[in-house]
């Protein structure tokens, strides 16, 4: 009976994720999509997540997907290029959880831009229909950088001015981080040296006097 009911459980989750996409997963719970790349490996990524965060703080929610290549779309694949649409499909994926602003970056033909939720006004809608992307598919980062502008747009026809950290600050803030690990292991390297010495010290017991 276990054995069934687990054989059953598999079938239905995977019955429930085959009928969505990677990024609908993903948008769940973080702010940001990327092709299937940790937004914070990238400085393009981590200002995607810093312009997330910094229009939650301005009380107007953004989540971003992009959507560089069509193995990203998983089982939907029938949406590559058509940006618009699939930002309409994504934003109902994530309703239950999320009802704010999302923009969809995408390759493909022909490609573009989308926006669905509250930050999608007229205004915004026409921001999007002006940027272009090139002829030619762009990688990863460069689809970062013009969903970051697309963001940037949609915010700003609400009236919040978004401010993306540069790529430069964003790489120092990244280092600054990693020296701050270090120094913590480095100090508890040292701690547990200190301490192994005082242990050895209590095991041989008091210096015999003179």
């Amino acid at each position: 009976m276990l054995a069934l009911a687990a054989a059953l459980a598999g079938t239905v989750a995977g019955t429930a994720r085959g009928d969505g996409d990677p990024a609908s997963d993903v948008l769940l719970s973080d702010n940001v999509f990327l092709s299937y790349q940790s937004p914070y490996g990238s400085a393009e990524g981590r200002a995607l997540e810093a312009l997330a965060k910094e229009a939650k703080q301005q009380h107007f929610p953004m989540r971003v997907a992009v959507i560089t290549q069509i193995a990203d779309l998983g089982a939907i694949g029938g949406l590559y290029g058509k940006a618009q649409r699939y930002a309409d499909f994504l934003a109902s994926e994530i309703t239950f959880v999320y009802r704010g602003t999302l923009v969809v970056a995408m390759n493909g033909k022909p490609g573009g831009f989308g926006v669905h939720g509250p930050g999608a006004t007229p205004a915004a809608r026409r921001a999007l229909a002006r940027m272009k992307l090139p002829s030619t598919s762009v990688t990863a980062a460069e689809l970062a950088r013009l969903a970051a502008t697309a963001m940037q747009g949609v915010a700003a026809a609400s009236g919040h001015h978004l401010a993306a950290p540069s790529a430069a600050a964003t790489k120092k803030k990244t280092s600054t981080r990693l020296l701050d690990l270090f120094l913590i292991a480095a100090l508890a390297l040292a701690a547990l040296g200190g301490g192994a010495t005082l242990l050895a010290r209590w095991l041989r017991g008091p210096a015999p006097a003179e």
